[in-house]
């Protein structure tokens, strides 16, 4: 995403505070809180600190950044929190105001344990007072797990981007971004424009 960009940067400001209860709203103020401040000289100076890397002399020493509200509301420091899903898609039916988006198959190959056996010592003891012992793997080997998403709700707003055969991120139930194929390097719709 493009938040080192001013534009950006600032839509993205007026957007979260124009409609702060949607997915796009809750990664846009994400990344606004653990992106570069490009509002006013103060924060821009700020943020191209916070962006240089900086050798120390000694390994105790630490720098300390003031605590600023950049955009006049508090957003979050540290990592972002947003979880994105999506996936390649199969089939698209409409309900009113909603899409059901079905996956195209995704079958994921993991190594995991097949026989095991209890050492009898004591690995934990539950809350609930029941106690889980220790196991050691005897047998392992790969397993294929089915994650082929059913039934993904998704509004509406973005219909004419999601087709069979697109690649489409989501948060809640906004669309992101829009991928013409699986192959595409590059995604044809971000946060609702066209890329070009």
């Amino acid at each position: 995403m493009r938040v080192r960009s001013p534009a950006v940067n600032l839509a993205a400001i007026a957007y979260v505070q124009c409609t702060p209860d949607t997915g796009t709203s809750v990664f846009l103020r994400d990344s606004l809180g653990n992106g570069p401040v490009l509002r006013g000289p103060r924060h821009a100076a700020l943020s191209a600190i916070k962006g240089t890397k900086i050798v120390y002399d000694r390994t105790s020493a630490q720098l300390t950044y003031p605590s600023i509200k950049p955009y006049g509301r508090s957003y979050p420091e540290g990592k972002v929190a947003v979880n994105s899903s999506g996936g390649a898609i199969a089939k698209v039916a409409r309900n009113g105001d909603m899409l059901s988006i079905d996956l195209e198959k995704l079958l994921v190959k993991q190594e995991e344990c097949l026989a095991s056996h209890s050492t009898g010592r004591v690995d934990r003891v539950r809350e609930d007072g029941s106690v889980i012992y220790h196991r050691v793997c005897d047998r392992s080997g790969t397993v294929v797990h089915d994650e082929t998403g059913k039934n993904i709700p998704v509004t509406a707003t973005h219909a004419s981007w999601l087709k069979r055969g697109v690649v489409f991120s989501l948060v809640d139930q906004d669309v992101i971004a829009v991928w013409p194929s699986k192959t595409a390097k590059v995604p044809s719709m971000v946060l609702g424009g066209a890329v070009k």
